[in-house]
C-alpha cells in the first residue's frame, strides 16, 4: 500500500442488453422511412414535372428559385415509373366508374323504355324533346331504363316464354338424340331383318325397279356386306345405283379394285337390259307402247280402204307426174317461196334418229298420221303425247291446211313413209306467245320427237249438179256418208269379185260405181287424185 494515495474502488461489472442492437438498427430503418417521407413531401411543392412541346420532352421547374433543369432530381430517384403508371391507371378507372354512374341517373331521367310485343322490340321516349325513336346507340340499348308498370309485366310474361320455349326445345333435341342413339344401337338388327325379308321375295329382273332392301339382299349375296349400311343410309335403290357411273362408286366406299371388276362385270348385263327398256320406254311407252303394224303395213292398210278402181286413174297418173316432174324441172322458186325458206331454216331444225322409205313423200292436202312426244327445249320435260292429248297412239289431219301449227306443215313434207325425226322448232312455228296452258308456257321452243306412219289422198269434194236448196255444201267438207258408201262398194267389190259372189253383191257393187269421181277431179292441194299413187308405204 502506498502512503498519501487512496486505493481505487472497485468499478461495478457492466451489464450488456443483447437486444439493444436490434433495437437501434430498426430505430435507424424508420427515421429513414420518416425521412424521406418527409423529403419527398418537400420535393413535390418545390419540383414540378412541365412538358416541352418544342422538344417534345419534360423539363423539372423548382417553385422556390424558379429555375429548370432537364435532369431528374435527386428526390424522383426514388419513384418508379411504374407508379406513375399505376396511379394513372386506378385515377382513370375510378373516374370512368363515376362518369357511368352519372351517365345511368341522367339516363333514367331523361328517357323511358317501352316494350312492343308485336315486334319484340324496345322504343324509347325522350322526357326532354317528347320524341319517340326505335334507335339508340348502343349503350343506352344495353343500360335497364325505368318502364311502366304494364310494359314490364308484358316484357316478363314473353321473356318467360321465351325460356320456356327454349328448355322445350332442348327437350326435344335432347329426345332426338337420345331416339338417334338408340337408332344408331338398332340400326344394325333393322337392316338385317330387312335384307333377310328381301331375299326371301323374288327380285326382278330389272334393277331399276329394285328397291333398297331389293338391292342390299344383292349385295349380300355378292359377299360385299360391308357397303350395305351406306345404302340404307342415303336410301340408294336399283334405279339410282345402275345410273352411277364407276368414277361414282369411290363415294360410296367400294375402291376394292376386285368389288369393282366384279360388280363391272355384273351389271354389264343388268344396265344392257336397262338401256333397252329405256329407249323402247322413251319411244313407245308414253304412246302406249309400239304398234305391232309397221309403217309399211300400216299405209298399205290406209290404202285399201281407199282403194278407188286404179283403172280410171294409172294412164292419167303416169301422164300427170311426168307434166308435173318437167314442170317442176324448168319452174324455179320465187322470192316468196325463197323467203320462205330462209324462215323455214330460221325456225325448224330436223334431226334425222330412223330412216324412212325415202320414197312416199306427203305433199300438201294429204292425210297424213303421225306419232309424236312434245318436250321444252329449255328444260327436256315432256309435255305431251299423241297418247295424252287424243288417247291413242296416232293423230291424222289434213297436210298444208293450217289444221295443226305450222311447224308440222312445214316439216312432214320433208319427212317420208317410216322416217323418225326430231323436229326443234321457235315458238313462232309452234304455240307462239299466247302458250298451250296449263302445259307449254308462253314462247316457248318445242322438241318434238315424231313418226310418220303414212298417209293418204285426200277425198276431193263433189258438189251435185241438182241439191235440195236446204243442202249447204263447201269444199274440203267431203260427204262423209259418201265416203262411207264408197269404201263399202270397195269392201263388196273384194267380195263379189271370186266365183262365190252373190247377185246382191254385185247389184251393190254397180250401184257404187256410179259414185265414183274421175281423176280429172282435183284437190285444194292441186294434184289430181290419179296424179299420185293411191297410198305410200
Amino acid at each position: 500500500m502506498m502512503l498519501g494515495r487512496k486505493p481505487k474502488a472497485k468499478s461495478a461489472k457492466v451489464v450488456v442488453d443483447v437486444k439493444e442492437p436490434a433495437a437501434k438498427k430498426i430505430q435507424c430503418m424508420i427515421r429513414v422511412f420518416l425521412a424521406k417521407i418527409r423529403i419527398r413531401r418537400t420535393a413535390k411543392r418545390v419540383w414540378q414535372r412541365v412538358y416541352d412541346p418544342t422538344y417534345k420532352r419534360y423539363f423539372w421547374f423548382n417553385n422556390l428559385n424558379e429555375t429548370s433543369m432537364w435532369t431528374k432530381p435527386k428526390f424522383v430517384e426514388m419513384y418508379y415509373d411504374e407508379d406513375r403508371e399505376a396511379t394513372q391507371m386506378i385515377q382513370k378507372v375510378i373516374r370512368g366508374f363515376v362518369g357511368r354512374m352519372k351517365a345511368r341517373r341522367v339516363a333514367n331521367t331523361r328517357y323511358t323504355r317501352f316494350y312492343d310485343a308485336n315486334l319484340n322490340k324496345f322504343y324509347w321516349l325522350d322526357q326532354k324533346t317528347q320524341q319517340t325513336t326505335w334507335n339508340v346507340t348502343p349503350w343506352l340499348e344495353r343500360q335497364e331504363i325505368n318502364m311502366p308498370p304494364e310494359d314490364q309485366m308484358l316484357y316478363d310474361s314473353q321473356t318467360k316464354i321465351r325460356e320456356l320455349m327454349a328448355q322445350l326445345e332442348a327437350k326435344d333435341q335432347e329426345i332426338k338424340d337420345i331416339r338417334k342413339k338408340r337408332f344408331e344401337e338398332l340400326e344394325p338388327e333393322v337392316i338385317r331383318d330387312k335384307v333377310k325379308n328381301a331375299k326371301s321375295f323374288k327380285r326382278s329382273r330389272n334393277m331399276d325397279e329394285w328397291k333398297t332392301d331389293e338391292l342390299a339382299a344383292w349385295f349380300t349375296e355378292l359377299k360385299m356386306d360391308e357397303y350395305v349400311p351406306f345404302l340404307f343410309q342415303n336410301r340408294v335403290d336399283g334405279l339410282l345405283f345402275i345410273n352411277l357411273s364407276e368414277d361414282e362408286w369411290p363415294d360410296m366406299g367400294i375402291v376394292n379394285r376386285f368389288h369393282i371388276r366384279k360388280l363391272q362385270l355384273i351389271l354389264k348385263s343388268y344396265r344392257v337390259r336397262y338401256q333397252r327398256r329405256k329407249d323402247k320406254i322413251q319411244v313407245d311407252e308414253d304412246d302406249d307402247l309400239l304398234s305391232e303394224i309397221s309403217p309399211s303395213e300400216l299405209s298399205g292398210m290406209l290404202a285399201a280402204e281407199d282403194n278407188m278402181d286404179d283403172d280410171y286413174s294409172s294412164d292419167d297418173s303416169s301422164e300427170t307426174e311426168s307434166y308435173a316432174s318437167e314442170d317442176e324441172l324448168h319452174l324455179g322458186l320465187t322470192e316468196e317461196q325463197k323467203l320462205q325458206k330462209q324462215l323455214d331454216a330460221k325456225n325448224i331444225t330436223v334431226n334425222l334418229a330412223v330412216r324412212g322409205d325415202g320414197i312416199n313423200f306427203p305433199l300438201v292436202g294429204d292425210i297424213v298420221r303421225v306419232r309424236y312426244v312434245a318436250s321444252l327445249v329449255e328444260n327436256q320435260k315432256i309435255v305431251m303425247s299423241t297418247k295424252n292429248v287424243l288417247g291413242r297412239p296416232w293423230v291424222e289431219f289434213v297436210l298444208g291446211i293450217d289444221q295443226v301449227i305450222k311447224g308440222f306443215d312445214r316439216a312432214l313434207p320433208l319427212m317420208s313413209v317410216g322416217e323418225r325425226s326430231t323436229i326443234i322448232m321457235s315458238s313462232e312455228y309452234a304455240y307462239g306467245k299466247e302458250g298451250l296452258a296449263p302445259h307449254i308456257p308462253p314462247n316457248s321452243a318445242l322438241s318434238f320427237d315424231l313418226t310418220l306412219l303414212g298417209f293418204r289422198a285426200r277425198s276431193p269434194w263433189v258438189k251435185p249438179l241438182i241439191q235440195d236448196y236446204s243442202t249447204h255444201e263447201k269444199p274440203y267438207h267431203a260427204d262423209l256418208k259418201i265416203y262411207m258408201e264408197m269404201i263399202t262398194a270397195q269392201k263388196i267389190g273384194e267380195m263379189g269379185s271370186g266365183a262365190d259372189g252373190t247377185e246382191d253383191d254385185q247389184d251393190s257393187l254397180a250401184g257404187m260405181k256410179r259414185l265414183k269421181m274421175p281423176s280429172s277431179v282435183t284437190s285444194r292441194g292441186g294434184s289430181s287424185v290419179g296424179s299420185r299413187s293411191k297410198f305410200s308405204k
